[in-house]
């Protein structure tokens, strides 16, 4: 399944060039921490109002609904999730108004250069 999966991936024409994820990288890496916070705060508070998380510890939930977790998450770890999310809405897995946050569909890290 894991090769099938990866196969669709790498076949997608949605996949961002390898230049277009760098320059998205470069441009989230350009904000202040405080403006990625405000960027990926909706999609950790979607997290928190997770009624059935699966896998996710109701520990990791909790500190999500709160706040704690996003105070603890460095510049790196909130990059990390905002490429993520920006590759999936182009694959076609998000639409941008699932994706992070709708504030995020009027950032231009959202739209194709």
């Amino acid at each position: 399944r894991f090769v099938a999966d990866l196969k669709s991936v790498l076949e997608s024409p949605g996949l961002p060039e390898v230049p277009e994820i760098v320059n998205k990288n470069e441009e989230l890496r350009g904000k202040d921490e405080e403006e990625l916070r405000d960027l990926v705060a909706p999609h950790i508070e979607r997290i928190g109002k997770v009624k059935d998380a699966g896998s996710c510890p109701s520990s990791f939930i909790k500190s999500a609904a709160s706040g704690d977790y996003l105070q603890q998450m460095n510049s790196e770890e909130i990059v990390r999730i905002l490429l993520l999310e920006y590759i999936r809405t182009r694959l076609g897995d998000r639409t941008p108004e699932t994706a992070t946050s709708q504030s995020l569909t009027v950032d231009p890290i959202w739209h194709k250069s």
